[in-house]
């Protein structure tokens, strides 16, 4: 896939999950197999509102070949998954806040939750 065609195919599908609800302030991260390696979005934007900008391109070695700014913390899951699943073209990683609740869920009167990129979506938290 050309790197144009990659990063509007991940801007639509960011639009999309974001409408679910399912990658809150500026969780989760994508990615997506391109003819010189992949393309993968930049951490700190709202993937609901992405631009081709916010993207980094990178070869199969996950050495970034164009973009700015800095590649997703998850970079080198998606380069091993992209290395272990050869069919795999494209990644969505999501952080649902249920999700990320549920996995953090420890018996008991209370949890915890600190530490996550996604408390900036909650009403009173600020980064």
């Amino acid at each position: 896939m050309h790197t144009q065609a990659a990063k509007l195919a991940l801007i639509d599908a960011g639009a999309w999950v974001a409408q679910q609800g399912w990658v809150p302030a500026t969780g989760g991260n994508f990615s997506i197999k391109t003819d010189s390696g992949f393309v993968v979005t930049a951490s700190g934007f709202d993937k609901g509102k992405l631009t081709p900008e916010q993207f980094l391109e990178l070869d199969a070695t996950g050495t970034i070949l164009a973009g700015s700014g800095k590649p997703s913390a998850e970079t080198a899951l998606h380069l091993k998954l992209y290395e272990l699943c050869v069919g795999a073209q494209c990644i969505l990683h999501t952080h649902s806040v249920a999700a990320t609740v549920l996995s953090r869920f420890i018996q008991g009167e209370q949890f915890q939750i600190c530490g996550y990129e996604m408390q900036k979506s909650l009403s009173g938290i600020q980064s």
